[in-house]
This record gives structure tokens, C-alpha cells and sequence, in this order.
């Protein structure tokens, strides 16, 4: 019986050092962000943040350009002499694996399709307008504690934040990211591979065929799906483009 508790109490120590541990451990992960509550002044506040977040969705946009101009020039290639180097092969099928695009031969000219309309950039001020929206201007328990500036969802226990309002049943958390930047490539990411995306890539195509500038606005019809609010969630989209458009470019 003696034995039995004081198992019982180093299991109990075992569980607080963990929980500690995971305590510490989160908040050396999350990044040191600016304080967006201490701006009294509205269009300092906008100005700020758009400025925090900005640089960092050019920085992966452009990641995922270089990726796509590659991309062209090796289908290119390949629709020229049939062939390209094993290396590069075996690149493009890793690319696909990311974007979940399925290509076992690169004859499969519907992969190659498939893959170009996935690897490419989202407008830089829609990522602001969401980043803003999601975050409450970087404010938000989500952003600051986890540096998750758009809403993520993820489904393992224990992956991320548990919402205070999350309903009976549910089992999603709000997943943490290691830095901003992770946070904004994964966004960029969901867009561009989950299926609910699906509309918004139709979209930027579409645009690309025609050589139209790719715009937030003109893309933002195709998250209906983002928000269960649906279409007044694109209209708020839309609208804080329209609004902020000025300050997102710094003009």
C-alpha cells in the first residue's frame, strides 16, 4: 500500500515537471511579437502591423516563386526532349508530395497541371486582410501565444490552443507555429492544396491564362469556405482590402 502511494505521488511530480515543461518549452517556441495593444491610434496600429506581417508574406511568396519558376522551366524541358536530369525528377515528385499532387510518370500531363496551379502566390494583401482578421490585428490569445495570425485549425490533442468558446463535442484546437513565418507559409500552403481552396485556385488561374494581375480582392471570392460565416466573411475580406489597400503598400 506504501509502495503503492508513493508510486502514485512520483507519478503525479511526473505529470506537473511535464506540464511545466510544456509550459516552458511553448513560450520559448513563440516568437517576440510587438505589442499591437498599445496603440491608441488606429491607423498607427493598421500601419504597424501591416508592416510586421508584410515582409514576411513577400519572403515566402517569394520562396514559393522561385519553386514555381523551376517548376515551368522543367516542364518545359521536358515537354522539349522528353527528358530531364534524375535529380530534377526527383525534385518535381517531391514538389508534388508537398502540394498533394499525385504524379507517378512525368508523362502525366494532368499532374503537371495540377502541380502549376498549386505552386503559386497568394496576393500579398489578402494575407493581410486575413492575417488582420483572424488575429484582431495581432492581438489575439492565438496570435500571441502561439504566433498563429490565421485562425489554423489542427486535430491531434494536445497540437495546439483550446478554444474558450469551442462547442460541446468539438475536438479541434488552434494550432501553435514555432515563428510567424511558419505560420504564414503553412497559410499559404492550406491555400494552395486543401480542397475548400479549391475555388480560389480556379480563380488565380483563370487570371494567369488571361495575364490579369493576380488580386486579393478578385481571389477572395474563393473563400467562401474559410469562415463558416461563407460569403459575408469574403465581403469583410473584400472590403478590408479596399479600406487598408493604401497602408498594406505603405503608399
Amino acid at each position: 500500500m506504501q509502495w503503492n502511494k508513493k508510486v502514485s505521488g512520483y507519478l503525479a511530480l511526473c505529470f506537473i515537471v511535464l506540464i511545466i515543461l510544456i509550459f516552458v518549452i511553448r513560450n520559448m517556441m513563440v516568437d517576440d511579437l510587438p505589442d499591437f495593444k498599445s496603440f491608441s491610434d488606429v491607423k498607427d496600429k493598421k500601419q504597424h502591423f501591416f508592416d510586421f506581417i508584410r515582409p514576411i508574406v513577400e519572403a515566402e511568396n517569394k520562396k514559393v516563386l522561385i519553386n514555381r519558376e523551376k517548376l515551368l522551366l522543367l516542364e518545359q524541358q521536358y515537354s522539349n526532349v522528353n527528358s530531364i536530369h534524375p535529380n530534377d525528377e526527383k525534385w518535381v515528385k517531391n514538389l508534388a508530395k508537398i502540394y498533394k499532387v499525385k504524379i507517378d510518370t512525368l508523362d502525366d500531363q494532368a499532374a503537371w497541371t495540377s502541380l502549376k496551379h498549386r505552386v503559386d502566390i497568394v496576393p500579398v494583401p489578402l494575407a493581410l486582410a486575413q492575417s488582420a482578421n483572424e488575429s484582431g490585428w495581432g492581438t489575439s490569445r492565438f496570435a500571441q501565444e502561439g504566433n498563429n495570425f490565421f485562425g489554423q485549425w489542427c486535430f491531434i490533442e494536445g497540437c495546439g490552443l483550446v478554444p474558450a468558446s469551442r462547442n460541446s463535442g468539438a475536438t479541434h484546437e488552434v494550432a501553435v507555429f514555432n515563428s510567424v513565418e511558419e505560420s504564414v507559409a503553412y497559410y499559404i500552403l492550406n491555400l494552395n492544396t486543401l480542397i475548400a481552396y479549391q475555388p480560389l485556385r480556379a480563380i488565380r488561374q483563370d487570371h494567369r491564362d488571361q495575364g490579369k494581375t493576380l488580386t486579393g480582392s478578385a481571389l477572395a471570392e474563393g473563400l467562401i469556405k474559410y469562415s463558416e460565416r461563407g460569403e459575408e466573411y469574403v465581403e469583410d475580406i473584400q472590403t478590408m482590402i479596399r479600406i487598408n489597400k493604401p497602408l498594406m503598400l505603405n503608399q
